[in-house]
């Protein structure tokens, strides 16, 4: 299957859709290309984008923001306007009343290729959060990994330190911090990886051992 296939396939453009909701969506590629504040709480939106910004022959990878969003505004398609529009709404003021939320991610990077290091950490402390009673999901996000825990929290300063101090209990090293921020982003579940072909996938805590990502790739 080719990433074109996959994302005219109404089935999963619902999957992704789902997580997208009440959140800015964000293309970005391997370029450093990004195209920022678009809304695709529904299908036909994130399809629309998906035909605009040609996200197949650019490459671009599916984010969504960790902070949720009420009355999340639609952006014009104009670049000029888009961008005018975009850093109102941004304005620190603006932007965080519209904010409702902010999800705790821990971020695990895989950047030397040693997945079985990478998995080891994000096990490790998947089963910590287990034993303090933390409900959490994680994601293969093509490369890496991230957890998502509940629930939401108020501000990236609060997770930013949550995960500092569970980096030095648990000794970590993989985690990135550079996502506790305002306007952070996160792979969208059920999004490709462009790069490796992996779909950003959630796995339950009890079947991450058994989890294969190579079972991931659309190609």
């Amino acid at each position: 299957m080719t990433l074109k296939d996959y994302y005219e396939n109404t089935n999963n453009l619902n999957l992704i859709t789902e997580g997208l909701n009440a959140r800015e969506t964000v293309f970005l590629n391997f370029e450093g290309k990004i195209i920022r504040g678009i809304k695709a709480n529904h299908s036909t939106y994130l399809k629309k984008n998906i035909d605009h910004y040609r996200l197949t022959d650019h490459k671009y990878n599916i984010y969504r923001s960790i902070a949720k969003f009420k009355d999340l505004p639609m952006f014009s398609w104009n670049r000029e306007t888009r961008f005018k529009q975009y850093d109102v709404w941004t304005n620190k003021e603006v932007y965080k009343k519209h904010i409702i939320g902010y999800d705790y991610y821990i971020d695990f990077d895989n950047k030397d290729d040693d997945d079985a290091f990478v998995r080891t950490e994000v096990s490790d402390t998947s089963k910590y959060l287990l034993k303090m009673g933390v409900k959490h999901t994680i994601y293969s996000s093509g490369k890496g990994y991230h957890i998502k825990a509940k629930p939401l929290q108020e501000t990236p300063e609060y997770c930013k330190a949550t995960t500092e101090k569970l980096i030095k209990l648990l000794g970590l090293i993989t985690p990135d911090l550079s996502i506790y921020r305002w306007q952070g982003i996160i792979k969208a579940p059920y999004s490709v990886d462009c790069k490796t072909m992996n779909v950003c996938t959630p796995i339950k805590p009890d079947m991450f051992q058994d989890f294969k990502k190579n079972e991931t790739r659309i190609d």
